[in-house]
C-alpha cells in the first residue's frame, strides 16, 4: 500500500472532502491534518491505525517495515538481481544497526554485534550505535 499521505490524498479526493471535513471525520484539527497532506509530519503506527478506524476502514492496518541495510545499498562489486527498495515505501521503513562499545572501534568493525537498535534514521552508508559513556 502507498505511504500515509498519499493514501490520506487519494482519500480525501475520492470522498470529495474538503481539508475541514477529512479533519472533522479524523477527529482532529484542519491544521494537523495539512500538516500530514503536506507531507510535513509524519504520524505514528498507532496513529494511522486509530484513524484507520475513525475512517471505517477496519480492514486496513498499517504496520511498520524493516528493511535490512544489504539490501538498500548494493554490496561493491555485486549488481542486485531483485528491485531496489523504492524511496516512497523507505519513508516509514526502520532499519536495525548494530549497537558497539568503544572496545570495538579499536580495528576493523566486528561483523555481528550482541545487541541492535531499530530507528527511522536511513543512513548514507553502513552505520552503527554507540553506547554512551559518562556525558558523552
Amino acid at each position: 500500500m502507498e505511504n500515509w499521505n498519499a493514501f490520506l490524498k487519494r482519500y480525501k479526493r475520492e470522498h470529495n472532502l474538503s481539508q475541514l471535513k477529512l479533519a472533522e471525520r479524523l477527529g482532529m484539527t484542519q491544521g494537523g491534518v495539512g500538516h500530514w497532506l503536506r507531507g510535513t509530519r509524519r504520524p505514528t503506527v498507532e496513529t494511522i491505525n486509530e484513524k484507520l478506524e475513525k475512517l471505517g476502514l477496519v480492514f486496513l492496518e498499517a504496520q511498520v517495515m524493516v528493511v535490512e541495510r544489504n539490501i538498500v545499498r548494493e554490496a561493491p562489486g555485486r549488481y542486485a538481481v531483485e528491485q531496489p527498495v523504492s524511496g516512497e515505501a523507505l519513508l516509514y521503513a526502520s532499519f536495525r544497526f548494530p549497537v558497539l562499545a568503544w572496545s570495538d572501534l579499536q580495528g576493523p568493525l566486528p561483523e555481528t554485534a550482541k545487541s541492535n537498535e531499530q530507528t527511522d534514521y536511513m543512513p548514507a552508508g553502513n552505520a552503527f550505535w554507540l553506547l554512551v559513556e559518562n556525558d558523552s
